[in-house]
């Protein structure tokens, strides 16, 4: 399960940058027998789904499906959070994900 502190941190990065970011009560199908409940919504309706494992080829499968039905997702493993909230900008962030925000 992710950790709570890693999700907070996350959103005071959000804040800090200047990025509207609510947490996310949706649930989406992506296949007949397989939701997609992200962790976070960006004030640009691009999700953000904090995960605590690696990502395994049927999640690769469903994210895919899920950014072609709905709406861009990006998917971060939680250990990455506390040097990602230290390092990176708002600029780096746009960059790397290719996103409008």
């Amino acid at each position: 399960m992710v950790e709570n502190e890693h999700i907070e941190q996350f959103m005071a990065w959000c804040l800090k940058e200047h990025i509207g970011v609510t947490r996310n009560s949706e649930v989406f199908f992506v296949g007949t027998q397989t939701t997609i409940q992200p962790t976070l919504q960006l004030s640009n309706n691009i999700f953000v789904h904090i995960i605590d494992h690696d990502v395994t080829d049927t999640e690769k499968v469903s994210y895919g499906l899920f950014s072609k039905s709905f709406r861009a997702i990006i998917v971060l493993p939680q250990d990455v959070i506390p040097e990602f909230v230290t390092h990176i900008s708002r600029a780096d962030f746009i960059k790397h994900f290719k996103i409008r925000i």
